[in-house]
């Protein structure tokens, strides 16, 4: 599999490209969702809006409910043509499920579109290392598996655990509370690079007392925030520490920045072994107040 990747400060930089098909998520009422929906209206032949309904297991094209198996039928048609994913508007349960399906019908390639924010609407804080509570989030699910990538989390099968993570620090203690991960297998991955100089320390001061309460933790690991390559190769650097003598097995559980969570989808389509897990969040409508970097991730699967 090859990861290609075109950024630039506006949609030109990007390339010429034009697309057959291109997927989006929910439209937001913030500028990246228009911009991103903007962008696939005059670069791709079809529009076509996709979201997934974890309660149900279930998901919504173009207005329809479908199940899984009509969902896969849905996208193997569109491989006979070119896709761009819209990762700005879809969420990690959907750039899963497109990119798997596209793998696995053997499309060349797909293109993926993701618009950096200038800034979020951020908290008033005082220290270095105050909890900084941005809004961000109406509300989330229980993590649950995701669709393709679910394995039972036992006490009597090995798990080890890999947490990419960004600025809601209360999605890594739920996930830990909610599934019996013990920290002691757990690594995690933080964006750094980060999008913008010191947003780093975003992350850090809102996961800080999580990592601090419950140690010891197996690994802190860094990837540039937008680097696709960088966080799927940390994942397998987690992944290949797993003990298969003893049957142990990697959970991901991708609550980071975007970029990220693709790298994620990818190693999920890549190592169909592993187990996904996500709490599907509610983001609200006016998270971001404007863009900053576009990139266009290029991804080709090879024989």
């Amino acid at each position: 599999m090859k990861i290609g990747m075109r950024s630039g400060l506006d949609p030109n930089s990007l390339g010429s490209a034009h697309w057959d098909h291109a997927v989006l998520g929910t439209i937001l009422g913030d500028g990246r969702s228009k911009a991103a929906l903007d962008f696939a209206t005059e670069h791709a032949e079809e529009m076509h809006f996709l979201t997934y309904e974890p309660s149900t297991f279930s998901y919504t094209l173009d207005g329809q409910r479908a199940n899984a198996p009509k969902i896969a039928e849905e996208v193997r048609a569109m491989t006979s043509g070119s896709i761009l994913l819209e990762a700005t508007t879809l969420r990690f349960p959907e750039i899963l499920t497109c990119l798997r399906i596209g793998k696995e019908t053997g499309v060349g390639s797909i293109s993926i579109l993701y618009i950096e924010p200038e800034e979020y609407f951020s908290p008033q804080y005082r220290h270095v290392l105050h909890r900084r509570d941005f809004e961000l989030t109406d509300e989330f699910e229980p993590f649950s598996g995701v669709p393709g990538s679910i394995i039972r989390l036992r006490d009597d099968r090995p798990i080890k655990a890999v947490f990419l993570l960004g600025y809601e620090g209360q999605r890594l203690s739920r996930a830990l509370q909610e599934n019996s991960i013990r920290p002691s297998r757990c690594s995690v991955v933080f964006g750094i690079p980060a999008f913008q100089p010191g947003w780093e320390m975003n992350a850090f001061a809102n996961n800080v007392e999580t990592l601090l309460q419950l140690e010891p933790w197996k690994g802190i690991l860094y990837a540039g925030a937008n680097n696709v390559r960088a966080a799927f190769d940390a994942i397998r650097d987690v992944y290949e520490s797993c003990d298969a003598t003893a049957g142990e097995r990697l959970v991901i559980v991708p609550i980071g920045t975007k970029p990220h969570a693709i790298g994620a989808a990818l190693f999920a389509c890549e190592y169909p072994d592993v187990g996904v897990i996500y709490d599907n969040p509610r983001r609200k409508d006016k998270r971001s107040s404007s863009m900053a970097t576009w990139h266009r991730y290029e991804i080709t699967w090879t024989s």
